[in-house]
């Protein structure tokens, strides 16, 4: 009778304990996927940033090697 109570306390200690585990291994995941989310969001934003300053760059270079070719047009004149 003893070692049955003692069996018994033993199985309750591990479900506690593996419910704690288990329980922590849920917050662990759901706060690295939240954490996981918001670097991707943000990584997003920092790209879309670059590449409109690419965009904007090209577009400044193609403007300015225009003006160029059209003032070597106007000298030759």
């Amino acid at each position: 009778m003893v070692s049955s109570a003692i069996q018994r306390r033993r199985r309750e200690a591990k479900t506690l304990e593996s419910m704690a585990n288990e329980t922590s291994a849920i917050f662990e995941s759901v706060f690295s996927q939240a954490a996981g989310a918001t670097n991707n969001a943000a990584d997003r934003k920092y790209q879309r940033g670059m590449d409109i300053l690419k965009r904007e760059s090209a577009a400044e270079d193609d403007r300015a090697a225009k003006r160029h070719k059209s003032i070597r047009k106007l000298r030759r004149r």
